[in-house]
């Protein structure tokens, strides 16, 4: 799968990912699933918002995968599987107390 981005992505990627901690990769991964889970009969649909969300969290220097979750809800999908599929992802983050916006680093 990261054989679509780009190296410099796959590099921060990987960056991101050696510098979380285990609770948070089990967040991300746990969000992953959901959205594959409840986003039924699309799921090649689900990959290609998944890797653009990863992307756009990579762009946007986002420092926590786990932040996934954010990414996915701001994409413009109107199908309601998507939305059912946001809804199971948004109560996942509110039960496990994660952040509403995304952790990022400025550029100051």
């Amino acid at each position: 799968m990261l054989n679509i981005f780009p190296p410099e992505v796959k590099r921060q990627i990987l960056s991101i990912w050696k510098e979380m901690g285990e609770e948070d990769k089990e967040h991300f991964v746990n969000q992953i699933a959901l959205f594959l889970t409840f986003y039924e009969g699309k799921e090649e649909m689900a990959k290609e918002i998944i890797l653009d969300s990863i992307k756009t969290l990579v762009e946007d220097k986002c420092r926590n995968l786990a932040d996934i979750g954010i990414y996915i809800a701001r994409k413009n999908e109107k199908s309601e599987e998507f939305k059912k599929a946001v809804r199971a992802i948004n109560r996942y983050r509110f039960r496990a107390s994660l952040p509403g916006e995304p952790r990022t680093v400025l550029d100051i």
